[in-house]
C-alpha cells in the first residue's frame, strides 16, 4: 500500500511537471475566416497567475492574405498619460500591447515583435535573438488620423481607438502572409503593459514592475517577455490555407 502510495506521488508529480513544461505546446485550433476569442484575461509573466484589474481580450481571425488580431485593453484608467507618438521609438516604457509570431511550429530565437500603444504607435522588428538582437521594420505609415487604418509598405496594417472615460485602448492588427511567410502553424505570445500609477507629474515617465504590471497570454515565469518557448502554437486547418 506504501509503495503503491509512493507511486502515485511520483506519476502526479511528474504530471504536474510535464504540464508546467510544456506550457508552449499549448494549441489553439483557427479557421480562415472564422474569428476565434483566444483570452479574456491575461497573466503575471512572473507568477502566472491571472490577472483580473487589466482585463485584456484577444481575438484571432485568419484571413486570405495573413492573420487579423483583435484586442481590447480594459482598466487602464490612466490610459490618457500615454504620451509616445513615434513609430518604432520605446513604445515599451509604457502602457502596449504586443505580439510576438513566427512560422512554424519549433521553437525559433528568431521572430517578428509588433506592439502598439493607445496612440496607435507602432513599433515592429525582426527578432534576430530572442530579447537581444533585432532590426527594425519600416513602419512609416499612409495616414495620420489615430481613428483610421494605417498600413506600411509591406502591407501590415493597424488602427487604434483609446477612451479615456472608459480607460481602455482597443485596436486591430493585420500580419500579412507576405511579411511572416505562409505556414499552418505559428507560434505566438500576446503580451501587455499596464500602467496603475498616476505619472501625471512625471516627464518621459517609464514603466516599471513598481509602478505597472506586465502581463502575458501565456505566462513566460521570468521577468522577461522574451521567452521563445514559451510561444503558444496557431494552428490553422490546412484545408483552409489554399
Amino acid at each position: 500500500m506504501k509503495q503503491n502510495l509512493i507511486k502515485l506521488i511520483l506519476i502526479y508529480t511528474c504530471l504536474q511537471a510535464t504540464i508546467y513544461a510544456n506550457t508552449s505546446n499549448k494549441t489553439i485550433k483557427l479557421n480562415k475566416d472564422i474569428t476565434t476569442k483566444i483570452s479574456s484575461n491575461f497573466y503575471n509573466i512572473q507568477t502566472g497567475t491571472k490577472n483580473y484589474d487589466f482585463p485584456t481580450e484577444v481575438s484571432i481571425t485568419p484571413k486570405t492574405t495573413g492573420i487579423k488580431i483583435n484586442f481590447k485593453n480594459d482598466g487602464s484608467k490612466f490610459v490618457y498619460q500615454n504620451d509616445n507618438t513615434t513609430n518604432n521609438s520605446e513604445l515599451y516604457d509604457q502602457e502596449v500591447f504586443e505580439v510576438f509570431i513566427h512560422s512554424g511550429d519549433k521553437v525559433s530565437n528568431q521572430y517578428f515583435e509588433f506592439e502598439l500603444n493607445p496612440n496607435a504607435a507602432l513599433f515592429n522588428a525582426y527578432i534576430k535573438k530572442a530579447g537581444k538582437e533585432a532590426y527594425f521594420l519600416d513602419a512609416s505609415s499612409q495616414s495620420n488620423d489615430k481613428t483610421t487604418k494605417h498600413t506600411t509598405y509591406n502591407k501590415l496594417a493597424w488602427q487604434v481607438t483609446k477612451d479615456s472615460q472608459k480607460g481602455s485602448f482597443s485596436g486591430e492588427l493585420f500580419i500579412p502572409y507576405s511579411l511572416i511567410n505562409k505556414s499552418q502553424c505559428y507560434r505566438a505570445n500576446f503580451l501587455r503593459i499596464a500602467s496603475y500609477t498616476d505619472h501625471s507629474e512625471e516627464k518621459n515617465w517609464k514603466c516599471n514592475i513598481n509602478t505597472c504590471s506586465y502581463l502575458a497570454f501565456n505566462p513566460t515565469y521570468s521577468t522577461t517577455f522574451h521567452i521563445p518557448d514559451k510561444m503558444v502554437i496557431l494552428d490553422i486547418d490546412s484545408n483552409n490555407l489554399v
